[in-house]
């Protein structure tokens, strides 16, 4: 189901973190691109030239157009100038909105890659072709050659509009490790694995995927809105109220929302 937009600051105001999950990073692309600043943890981007305005699910949102070939080149992704890690503490969220044209193609859409060439950090892409065609790739790279991979069906969501998407990895400290994808508040996917967590890679980027340097087919031709990362693990009733953006019924309850947000990130600075 796809639902009507809201301001930034109320959708974020509508999950009481009640968890430990902390808010730790947000690119709500509100700002005039090529600009994309992190609000909360200061871990600025930079869009290329075909990193263009677009209604957003809520508020003003990024389209990430396909140059030349699809590929994967400065033109096509926000490039985050100060990396940031949660490998040694183990526990993160991503949540974001996400959306994939309606125009049957047959490339691999990177969302975000925060493994530089594929190889250390969490990265997602959509795969349209091949054995996982019409799923979404939401992975976490450990140490070593092991990852984790969840695989969540979003063929049906190709269709031109927004969708909400968090993924919940949980280390547990004992060399194991579970990541949970939600798609649209609801369970999708999940991955168990034997694990020790990879530190993240300096190269990070939204909106494309790199493969070991290739720049071939890897944009995403779509657009992503609150691009979010917290700190430890977002409950499955916090997923629920950040996929979920109701329509204020006054503006008394739109500035509660807002009075709420100011609160919280007060709070969490």
């Amino acid at each position: 189901m796809h639902i009507g937009t809201l301001t930034a600051t109320a959708l974020l105001a509508t999950a009481a973190l009640g968890s430990g999950a902390t808010l730790v990073h947000s690119w709500d692309f509100d700002s005039a691109l090529p600009n994309v600043p992190d609000s909360v943890g200061g871990a600025d981007g930079t869009g290329g030239a075909n990193v263009v305005p677009t209604a957003g699910q809520v508020g003003p949102g990024a389209y990430f157009e396909k140059g030349d070939g699809g590929g994967f080149d400065a033109d096509g992704y926000v490039d985050i100038a100060a990396p940031v890690d949660y490998s040694a503490s183990g526990d993160f969220s991503f949540s974001y909105w996400v959306k994939l044209d309606a125009d049957a193609s047959t490339d691999a859409r990177g969302i975000f890659d925060f493994s530089g060439d594929g190889g250390d950090g969490p990265q997602s892409l959509y795969i349209q072709n091949g054995g996982n065609a019409g799923r979404m790739a939401f992975r976490v790279d450990g140490s070593g050659a092991t990852n984790l991979v969840a695989f969540a069906d979003v063929s049906a969501l190709e269709d031109g509009d927004w969708f909400h998407v968090a993924g919940v990895f949980d280390y547990n400290g004992a060399g194991s490790a579970d990541l949970d994808v939600y798609i649209n508040g609801a369970p999708a996917a999940n991955a168990s694995s034997s694990f020790t967590p990879a530190t993240w890679s300096t190269d990070q980027y939204i909106g494309a995927f790199n493969v070991n340097g290739v720049a071939a087919n890897r944009g995403l031709g779509g657009g992503i809105d609150e691009f979010q990362i917290y700190s430890d693990l977002l409950t499955p009733a916090e997923i629920s109220a950040l996929a979920a953006v109701p329509e204020p019924s006054s503006g008394a309850l739109a500035l509660a929302a807002v009075a709420g947000l100011a609160l919280r990130r007060r709070r969490n600075r």
